[in-house]
């Protein structure tokens, strides 16, 4: 087993490193070292940042993970890979709960298609009651080994993405 002896002495709160059970290959390997040094517990237990006076990740941190994700990258100095990835799931959720809300205030609908390579992607936009207007994608999906250019296909393409 494998660990890390500054954050088994000074880590606020248990972690797989600050115990030494960190056995799995992936986290043995040279990129899960780095990983783990640019972690926010190991840098808290480092004393390069202080301590974080609650649990919850600032609107700085998500608005990084955001940029961080639009550029294709799955980590940040300061947060490891587990804690980005729930932050990703927290902003898509928050996108989610936000294109629910304004499909259930919306007075008009519109909805986009677009079928290139047997793949449909359907965007929407919506305007609601406060005269607000949400974008968004509906949903992503194969159309299969079926030709795209047909109508059928298309609409049953969308039915499939509305039942997800």
């Amino acid at each position: 087993m494998v660990g890390c002896v500054l954050c088994n002495a000074f880590a606020r709160t248990p972690t797989l490193w600050s115990e030494f059970k960190v056995a799995e290959p992936n986290q043995n390997r040279p990129d899960g070292f780095l990983h783990h040094e640019q972690s926010r517990s190991h840098l808290e237990a480092l004393g390069a940042v202080p301590p974080a006076d609650d649990d919850a990740p600032s609107q700085q941190e998500f608005m990084d993970c955001i940029d961080a994700t639009r550029k294709g990258q799955t980590c940040l100095p300061g947060c490891g890979r587990q804690q980005f990835r729930k932050e990703a799931f927290c902003v898509g959720e928050a996108k989610r709960i936000r294109n629910r809300r304004a499909w259930k205030d919306a007075v008009g609908a519109s909805l986009h298609q677009d079928a290139r390579k047997n793949n449909l992607v359907v965007r929407f936009q919506v305007g609601t009651s406060d005269m607000r207007r949400v974008f968004g994608v509906l949903g992503r999906g194969d159309l299969g080994q079926l030709a795209p250019s047909t109508a059928g296909m298309l609409a049953s393409g969308i039915a499939r993405l509305m039942s997800l």
